[in-house]
C-alpha cells in the first residue's frame, strides 16, 4: 500500500542521485520559451507499482501554467498538480509556484476518477535555467519506496535541426542497434512550420504516438504490423510521415536509430478522433500493445 504525499523534497544542484527507474517522462514549452521537463522515477529501481496507469503533461502557454497528472488504476484515483512559471528576471531566475490541478483537458481526461487527497504545496521556489526540483508523488508507509517527479527547467533552448542524411531508407531490425528518443529537447513541425504542442508523455516502450485533436491519432513504428502503412522515415534525429497530404516531423536533439542512417516508418491512423483544443498536438512513447485500438 502507498499513501499519497505530494511534498517538495529539495532543490537539486550537483547532488548525486540514488538509483532509480524511469516510468514516465514528459515536457512542455511555455510562451516565454522556457521548457519544463518531467521525469517520474521509482526509488529504489526494484520498486513495483502495478496500479500506476497513464499520465500526462498539458501546457497553457498563454498563462505559463503546466498541468501534470498521473493515474492509480488500482484505486481508480488520480493525483496531480499545476506548475505556474513566472517570467525570468534579469538574472535568469524563474519563480515556480505549485498549485492544485486545473485545466479543461485535465478535467475531461480524469472525469471517471476520484481525486486523491489534496497535497500540501510548498511556498514558491526560485529556479535558474538548468536546475531541477523534486516532488514526491507516492511514498510507502516506511518511507523506503517512493514515486518522485524530477522537474527541470531550461530557458529558450535551441530547436533541434532538420535531418541531414540522404541515404535510401530500409527496414529496421533489432541487429541495427538501439532506438533512443532524446526528449530533453524536441520540436514538432507540420507542413514545414513549427507548431505548438501540449506536451510529451513518455512511457517505457519504443512506439511513438501523435494526436491531432479533432483530426486523428497516429501510431508510428519502425517495424511493419498488420494495418500499418509505410508512410514515412526515421532519418538521423527526425521522425517524419505524411497523411492526407500533410507532412509531420518530430525533431529530436540526437539521432533516433543511428546518425547518417534512414529507416522506413510504418503508420497506423487510428479511427477515433481525440478531443482537445484544436491545433494543439500532443505525442509520446509507449508499448505497442497499449496503443492499438481495442
Amino acid at each position: 500500500m502507498f499513501r499519497t504525499s505530494l511534498l517538495l523534497v529539495c532543490v537539486l544542484a550537483a547532488l548525486a542521485q540514488p538509483p532509480e527507474k524511469v516510468v514516465m517522462s514528459g515536457s512542455a514549452t511555455l510562451q516565454s520559451g522556457a521548457v519544463l521537463d518531467f521525469r517520474s522515477v521509482l526509488r529504489p529501481p526494484t520498486t513495483s507499482m502495478k496500479g500506476l496507469g497513464a499520465g500526462g503533461v498539458f501546457s497553457d502557454s498563454k498563462r505559463n501554467i503546466v498541468h501534470r497528472y498521473m493515474i492509480d488504476e488500482d484505486s481508480k484515483s488520480y493525483f496531480g498538480y499545476d506548475v505556474l512559471i513566472g517570467s525570468a528576471d534579469s538574472a535568469g531566475t524563474f519563480l515556480v509556484t505549485f498549485q492544485p490541478l486545473t485545466g479543461e483537458e485535465s478535467v475531461k481526461t480524469l472525469a471517471r476518477l476520484k481525486p486523491a487527497p489534496p497535497p500540501q504545496f510548498p511556498p514558491p521556489q526560485s529556479m535558474r535555467s538548468g536546475e531541477a526540483i523534486e516532488l514526491d508523488l507516492m511514498v510507502s508507509p516506511d518511507g523506503k519506496k517512493r514515486l518522485t517527479d524530477v522537474i527541470a527547467i531550461e530557458s529558450s533552448p535551441a530547436a533541434p535541426p532538420a535531418a541531414q542524411s540522404t541515404v535510401t531508407p530500409r527496414d529496421y531490425t533489432v541487429d541495427d542497434g538501439p532506438i533512443t528518443f532524446d526528449i530533453s529537447r524536441y520540436s514538432l513541425w507540420r507542413q514545414g512550420e513549427q507548431v505548438k504542442y501540449s506536451g510529451f508523455t513518455g512511457k517505457p516502450g519504443y512506439t511513438l504516438w501523435l494526436e491531432v485533436p479533432h483530426e486523428a491519432r497516429y501510431i508510428l513504428s519502425l517495424v511493419p504490423h498488420e494495418g500499418f502503412r509505410k508512410e514515412g522515415t526515421v532519418r538521423d534525429n527526425v521522425v517524419a510521415f505524411e497523411d492526407s497530404g500533410q507532412r509531420f516531423e518530430l525533431r529530436f536533439r540526437s539521432p533516433v536509430a543511428g546518425a547518417g542512417k534512414a529507416w522506413n516508418l510504418y503508420v497506423l491512423r487510428a479511427p477515433e478522433k481525440p478531443s482537445g483544443p484544436p491545433g494543439v498536438i500532443k505525442f509520446g512513447t509507449d508499448r505497442l500493445e497499449n496503443l492499438l485500438p481495442r
